[in-house]
């Protein structure tokens, strides 16, 4: 492996941090609870996932 190439989940996680971050995910889940994981998937699934 080349190792001046950054990986595709290295890029992902940027990406999460500056369009999300985690800190609004802890929030959201300590504020809303386990109702929020649906949007979590619709999220994942409709922004993250076609720049993977």
């Amino acid at each position: 492996m080349d190792t001046k190439k950054i990986r595709w989940f290295t890029v992902a996680f940027i990406a999460f941090n500056m369009v999300w971050g985690m800190g609004n995910v802890v929030n959201n889940f300590a504020q809303q609870g386990i109702t929020v994981v649906t949007s979590w998937l619709l999220i994942l699934a409709l922004y993250f996932i076609p720049y993977a």
